[in-house]
């Protein structure tokens, strides 16, 4: 990611459950919301994780899985209509992948070299957008 796309404010392990050497990590991260935004893309990731009784096959796994709240800062708000535009204007995901208008997309590449540069250890990654 660019310092024209955006930046990384910092990352916070939001679900605990012990050691990364023993549990499933799992990566969270916000694109298109911009610094002064920080605050609400914490409160939709917190929204997100909130189900009670949980439903399978997490009813069986949660406590073996950890959450990473990676904080990234877009240069430019949401995720907006950008048909007929086939390259991304935020830092991980976009519009118009394979000419189709309304599917979004992530930069694999991108968004899996800040997952991993904010968590090593992790195993799968999640945009929110």
């Amino acid at each position: 990611m660019s310092p024209a796309s955006g930046a990384v404010l910092g990352t916070e392990k939001i679900v605990d459950n012990g050691p990364s050497s023993s549990r499933w990590d799992l990566v969270v991260m916000g694109d298109g919301y911009l610094a002064d935004e920080i605050l609400k893309y914490q409160q939709d990731v917190a929204g997100g994780g909130r189900s009670d009784p949980p439903h399978a096959p997490f009813d069986v796994l949660r406590a073996a899985i950890n959450v990473h709240r990676v904080n990234v800062a877009s240069a430019e708000t949401g995720a907006g209509d950008f048909v007929g535009q086939f390259s991304g204007q935020h830092s991980l995901s976009s519009f118009c992948s394979n000419r189709i208008e309304r599917l979004l997309v992530c930069d694999t590449s991108d968004s899996l070299n800040v997952a991993l540069e904010a968590v090593p250890q992790m195993n799968a990654a999640l945009v929110v957008s």
